[in-house]
């Protein structure tokens, strides 16, 4: 005969498991994501997540800018400038060098009017088809790789062309788009460490 098993001895139900909860990424006091290196997923026990981006804002994206960085000029400036042209125009006539005068003469107004000319401001259009600057639009696969440069308070998109040389398209945007802006391009070409040209230096030192 089997004992019985008296009534109320059941045995007690096991709590339930709780799955345990991936750790939060450490980030040090002060720390903030810096947009100058893609987004990469995050990965936890070997497996893959990544946080779907929005539509929207993930595949396109607009601004308006200055076209380029304008620096007012001082009584200084003017005075050293009409030094200059002073003296290159007196060589020119003292070797009688009327073509090379004339040249100077139109170089000093264009740079006169360049100078003092405010900056227009334009509509940028960044999505997967390239860059478009009011009503042009300039394809990645005229492009090699891109670069972030700072130009002041603004920051600029550096698109390096493939022709050798062709000038770089250079588009300005404020900082607060700067991780979006570089995700977007990014998965079309790659990211270079770029220094600033001859060029560019020298204009900002001549306060151009």
């Amino acid at each position: 005969m089997q004992p019985e098993t008296p009534q109320g001895n059941q045995p007690a139900a096991l709590p339930p498991v709780t799955p345990p909860v991936p750790p939060q990424a450490e980030r040090h006091e002060g720390q903030e994501p810096s947009f100058y290196t893609p987004v990469n997923p995050s990965s936890y026990a070997g497996q893959t997540t990544a946080t779907p981006p929005t539509p929207a804002a993930a595949s396109s994206i607009h601004w308006e800018a200055s076209e380029y960085v304008h620096t007012d000029k001082g009584s200084l400036w003017l005075v050293v400038f009409g030094a200059v042209v002073v003296l290159l125009l007196g060589l020119a006539i003292w070797f009688a060098a009327w073509t090379f005068a004339i040249l100077i003469v139109v170089m000093a107004v264009a740079m006169a009017i360049f100078a003092f000319r405010p900056p227009h401001v334009l509509h940028y259009v960044l999505n997967d088809d390239g860059v478009q600057i009011n009503n042009q639009t300039f394809a990645y696969n005229d492009f090699r790789a891109f670069g972030i440069l700072q130009d002041g308070a603004f920051f600029t998109l550096t698109l390096i062309p493939i022709k050798r040389f062709s000038p770089a398209l250079s588009v300005y945007f404020a900082e607060d788009h700067g991780e979006q802006i570089v995700d977007i391009v990014s998965a079309h070409l790659p990211m270079e460490h770029i220094e600033p040209d001859v060029i560019d230096t020298l204009m900002r030192r001549l306060r151009f």
